[in-house]
């Protein structure tokens, strides 16, 4: 047992209301890297893609992630499993 609380809960502790999905290519990810430390949120890299936790709204409203394919959606239980252990729920 890592965490324990409820999901709700472990949900807002771990990774806030809101996460950023943002496609970037791998010569590419310095720069956005940098843009998005500035902004306080918590930034893992999953490859193609980068995934944004907490405050990244900031990033989105000044144009820091402007011509990138960037999702927004709520946080769930999996980016929990994913921010705690780092692993997907199908890695083996």
């Amino acid at each position: 047992i890592l965490v324990e609380g409820t999901p709700g809960d472990l949900i807002r502790q771990q990774v806030g209301g809101e996460v950023l999905e943002v496609r970037v290519s791998f010569g590419d990810k310095p720069s956005v890297l940098e843009r998005l430390s500035g902004y306080g949120a918590r930034v893992e890299d999953r490859g193609e893609s980068l995934v944004v936790y907490g405050s990244a709204n900031g990033a989105l409203e000044t144009g820091a992630l402007d011509g990138l394919e960037v999702t927004s959606r709520p946080a769930n239980l999996e980016d929990v499993f994913l921010r705690l252990t780092g692993r997907g729920l199908r890695d083996e």
